[in-house]
């Protein structure tokens, strides 16, 4: 279905996987089975205060489905995905999300921009296998939503696996955490102006480093990983 008119999309089957919290991944097929499927999630994007250990450190994050990183998404080559992207009323900022593995309208990003209370739906189909990258990306603020949390990973996996199934499915994305700079130095406003300068976007060091996902071995497992600990010398990709 190279050139897929909106006719043959709407003939193909559909899947609606519910989302859930990293490390965690929701159901899905290791092995494709049958042809493409349009694949639909729903994110909701929430500003909120989060915990980042267990001491109970707390930081003012920006959020897909309230938590840092985002929700990991699995699909396969040639699976048509549609997202349902919700800015909840009670944000104060218009959002959007990036794909790094779609191409055209910056990823999805220039035609998935939604004000608080609102809501936008973008498709668009898996050609690459891999994992990438999903992030906000609003004009003039790319990262500074990106490392205020609005970030997370997709999976595309390969229509064909000759190798045995794997017990468990982890996704382990790296983030560098700026915010506890500022909140270090006394700048604990939700919305402060300097939250908005690069001095603390593209920091060489990140306050701290998290890793969500955890091995347990002998147990075989596969696992996913995406590195969103952006600066001026260490990209994310």
């Amino acid at each position: 279905m190279a050139n897929a008119t909106a006719t043959d999309i709407a003939k193909l089957p559909r899947v609606k996987p519910k989302l859930v919290d990293p490390p965690f991944v929701h159901a899905h097929e290791q092995i494709a089975t049958g042809g493409p499927k349009v694949v639909e999630f729903t994110m909701t994007i929430h500003e909120k205060k989060i915990v980042l250990d267990d001491a109970g450190t707390e930081t003012f994050a920006f959020t897909f489905n309230g938590t840092v990183p985002g929700p990991l998404m699995v699909v396969h080559e040639g699976d048509y995905i549609e997202l349902t992207l919700i800015n909840a009323e009670t944000n104060e900022l218009m959002h959007n999300i990036e794909f790094h593995s779609s191409t055209g309208a910056l990823g999805g990003g220039a035609l998935t921009e939604v004000n608080p209370g609102e809501r936008v739906v973008l498709r668009w189909k898996a050609t690459r296998q891999g994992v990438f990258v999903y992030h906000c990306a609003p004009p003039g603020m790319v990262p500074w939503h990106v490392t205020a949390g609005m970030n997370g990973a997709i999976m595309i996996a390969g229509i064909r696996d000759e190798g045995r199934s794997a017990r468990r499915t982890l996704s382990l994305v790296v983030l560098g955490i700026m915010q506890l700079q500022r909140e270090r130095r006394g700048l604990t406003g939700r919305l402060s102006a300097v939250r908005c300068s690069s001095t603390y976007w593209l920091a060489p060091e990140s306050s701290s480093l998290g890793y969500r996902g955890a091995l347990e071995p002998p147990e075989r497992f596969r696992s996913y990983f995406a590195c969103r600990a952006g600066s001026k010398n260490r990209g994310f990709s």
